[in-house]
């Protein structure tokens, strides 16, 4: 089964941010990468160690990216509220935390703007602010950021450009 434009966008850079690991030339190994199962959904409770969490915002109409033709294209901006979740413990942080989540932060944006377009299918992507996160229910820290992928589908057919 095909899907929107958006949705492979999305799949694609789940797959890249997979792919973070020490042997892949990053510091990191990313345990996984997942998004919720239902609306609304947040992280899975416990979330892992080196684990990402995307979770889609509701998209927005840019019109500045519009163009005609037949049929006329759309633009659209989609936000992945993404969450890099690290759970530390005795075995696993010898240095400061800070430390741990801005090196596990570098990776992640080195992997994601390798390729802003995603072989096509975007104009571009921006990654926001980092914001620190801490949940000590789950025994996790974090850093969270809103990845913003810009894209433009024919106006009649959301599963081609």
């Amino acid at each position: 089964m095909a899907n929107p434009i958006d949705e492979q966008i999305v799949q694609k850079i789940a797959a890249a941010l997979a792919l973070i690991t020490v042997a892949n030339g990053y510091q990191v190994d990313v345990s996984e990468v997942y998004r919720p199962l239902t609306i609304g959904g947040y992280n899975r409770t416990p979330p892992g160690d080196y684990s990402i969490s995307l979770i889609s915002e509701d998209p927005v109409r840019n019109e500045e990216l519009d163009f005609f033709g037949d049929p006329p294209r759309i633009g659209w901006d989609q936000g992945e509220e993404m969450f890099l979740n690290f759970r530390p413990s005795d075995e696993n942080t010898t240095t400061a935390i800070e430390t741990t989540l801005r090196i596990f932060w570098a990776d992640v944006i080195k992997k994601l703007l390798a390729t802003p377009t995603w072989d096509g299918l975007a104009i571009d992507t921006k990654v926001g602010a980092p914001t620190w996160f801490g949940d000590p229910a789950n025994a996790v820290v974090g850093i969270s950021a809103v990845i913003t992928f810009q894209f433009r589908v024919k106006e009649n057919d959301p599963y081609n450009q």
